[in-house]
Parts: structure tokens; sequence; C-alpha cells
């Protein structure tokens, strides 16, 4: 058996608050990256869990945090799109190597079970369960 244990968070922050950006698309886009900067720099890469008051809905690994959660943030990530309005905070952790990032994120979703990763929780052997 393969021991896996989860790397401290190396970011938690709250996104309550934060008043949705105003203006085109492209605006708001530009404002979220602002907001998340201070803790995601751009083209940081990591894992990261999209979190309500139950704890994640989301986990997920980017090459670049901050641009990966702004789509979801916006609401322009099929996956989460309908829990958007209910992410609280986010928290994760920043690993380079895309292996690492992988096999944390695949621990980390078994671990907890999110709602939002249907893919790699509802699929056994590339076939949906039948419910």
């Amino acid at each position: 058996m393969i021991n896996i244990e989860l790397p401290s968070f190396d970011f938690d922050f709250s996104v309550i608050g934060e008043e949705e950006p105003a203006g085109n698309s492209r605006s708001k886009t530009d404002k979220y990256y602002d907001i998340l900067q201070p803790h995601l720099p751009w083209k940081s890469e990591g894992v990261y869990f999209l979190c309500n008051e139950a704890g994640p809905f989301y986990i997920g690994r980017s090459i670049n945090l901050n641009q990966r959660v702004t789509v979801h943030l916006l609401g322009n990530e099929r996956s989460t799109r309908e829990y958007v309005g209910d992410a609280l905070y986010v928290r994760g952790f920043f690993v380079q190597d895309i292996c690492d990032q992988e096999i944390y994120e695949a621990f980390a979703i078994k671990t907890y079970n999110p709602i939002c990763n249907r893919a790699k929780t509802e699929r056994m052997r590339g076939n949906y369960k039948h419910k």
C-alpha cells in the first residue's frame, strides 16, 4: 500500500465579502486576478480546494492557480458552475511537479469526495456507475 500525506496548506483565504467585479467579462477577469494575486501569484502551480461551510466541494490542480481559480469563481467552469456562489474560501498548497500534483489531487478527491469532482468520483474504469 502507498502511504500519502497531504502537505500543509500554503494558502487559505476567504472569498466572502469580495464584491463581484462590475463591468464586462474582461474587466471581471482582471479584477479576480488582482484579488487572488496576493495569495496565488501568477503562474504558481499546485493543488487547490474550493470550499463552502461543509468543506471542499471541488478539488483541482493547475500549473496556473490564479487563472484556474478565477475561471471557477467567474462561473466559467462547467463542473462547478452551479456551486460558484457557494465558494467561501480557497485553500491549497504549491507543488511544481505535475506528477505530484496528480497524486495529491487524486488522493484528496478520494479522501474528501467533493460533490463537483464527478469525473474522478463517479467513474469506475472509464464507465459511469449506474445509480
